[in-house]
């Protein structure tokens, strides 16, 4: 069960989660080679970030395009999804009838992505109709960043289609930086007024309310401050169960033990 547990395999994960743990807590900040490997990770977790947001603009009718912004000069590479129309009925079915027909393939593959993939298919048909599809957008951003994180992760525990250890090791680094960087998002939303306060009073690129707030504004009694609770234990554990569901996994023809 533990047969991918090696001295090898952990010190790849521990010096990608060490590595990963260094890029976010700014004492990185004296080193300018070290500056730009962390912008250009964190450019990389925009992405997924914006693409997060913009899948699930797209599932739910809305034409869209994905952007990011490599501002080296600012404290941080930013992005954002802009919204060409309103929602569209006839973009939505299509969306459906697209997402069906890849559910119906996986399902004649018998893929390993076919219970995720209805997970996700379920949510959108379940909340298409009513005004919760606001929050998902809003949260799937975040959201998406610590699934693709979590699946690195994953793939870096049992090596999976890696051509060397330094790729091995890239998944590992990749997937911890990005649910380290919303874990401490969320710990410094969480522990910080001054920060949380000026979260919630930003306005992202003049243009719309950050993530949490309009998740919350979609909650009962929701606040910024039980968003980032809730998403900091998500983040966390996604970090976690990667390593524990690789001790339990079977995938002959996927699986390099090699050391």
């Amino acid at each position: 069960m533990f047969d991918w547990v090696t001295r090898k395999s952990l010190l790849i994960l521990i010096s990608a989660f060490v590595v990963a743990l260094l890029c976010n807590s700014g004492v990185v900040s004296s080193s300018f080679a070290l500056i730009i490997i962390c912008r250009g990770v964190n450019v990389f977790g925009v992405l997924v970030h914006e693409l997060g947001h913009s899948i699930f603009m797209w599932a739910y009718g809305i034409i869209n395009v994905p952007m990011i912004f490599t501002l080296f000069g600012s404290d941080q590479a930013g992005g954002m999804t802009m919204p060409l129309s309103g929602r569209n009925v006839v973009t939505e079915l299509l969306a459906l009838v697209g997402f069906g027909y890849a559910g119906y393939r996986l399902y004649e593959d018998q893929s390993r992505w076919l219970i995720p993939f209805g997970i996700f298919y379920l949510i959108i048909v379940l909340t298409t109709f009513t005004s919760f599809h606001e929050m998902i957008i809003a949260y799937m951003g975040h959201g998406t960043e610590i699934i693709v994180g979590s699946y690195l992760i994953f793939r870096a525990c049992l090596n999976i289609d890696a051509r060397n250890s330094y790729e091995r090791w890239l998944n590992g680094f990749f997937g911890f930086f990005m649910n380290i960087n919303v874990a401490m998002m969320c710990y410094n939303l969480i522990t910080d007024v001054d920060y949380r306060e000026e979260y919630t009073d930003h306005m992202a690129f003049g243009e719309s309310e950050n993530d949490f707030v309009m998740v919350a504004d979609h909650i009962w009694h929701g606040s910024v401050h039980g968003v980032a609770v809730f998403t900091l234990i998500v983040s966390i554990l996604l970090m976690i169960v990667p390593v524990l569901a690789a001790s339990y996994a079977t995938l002959d023809g996927y699986v390099n033990f090699e050391e």
